[in-house]
C-alpha cells in the first residue's frame, strides 16, 4: 500500500511539472508501470479516474510486462 501511495505521488508531481510546463491541456494522463517479485507480476494502468490491475504470467519478463501495460492503455484509450 505505501508503494501505490509513493506512486501516485511522485507521478502526479512528474504530471503537474510536465504539464504546466509544457501547456498540454487538451491531453489527459496515462501511467502504466509492471512489477516482476517473487509473488508474480502485475500491471497496473491509470488513466483519468480508472486504475486497471491485471496479472500475468510468472514467466513474463519485466520488459514484456512494461510493453503490455502500455498496450493495455493504448487498447483502453481506443475503446473510449
Amino acid at each position: 500500500m505505501a508503494i501505490k501511495l509513493f506512486l501516485r505521488f511522485v507521478l502526479g508531481v512528474f504530471g503537474v511539472v510536465v504539464f504546466k510546463y509544457y501547456g498540454y491541456k487538451d491531453f489527459y494522463k496515462v501511467y502504466t508501470d509492471a512489477s516482476k517479485t517473487q509473488d508474480g507480476v502485475e500491471i497496473s494502468i491509470i488513466l483519468k479516474n480508472q486504475h486497471i490491475l491485471f496479472k500475468l504470467s510468472n514467466t513474463c519478463s519485466i520488459f514484456r510486462s512494461e510493453a503490455t501495460a502500455i498496450l493495455g492503455a493504448i487498447k483502453t484509450i481506443i475503446k473510449e
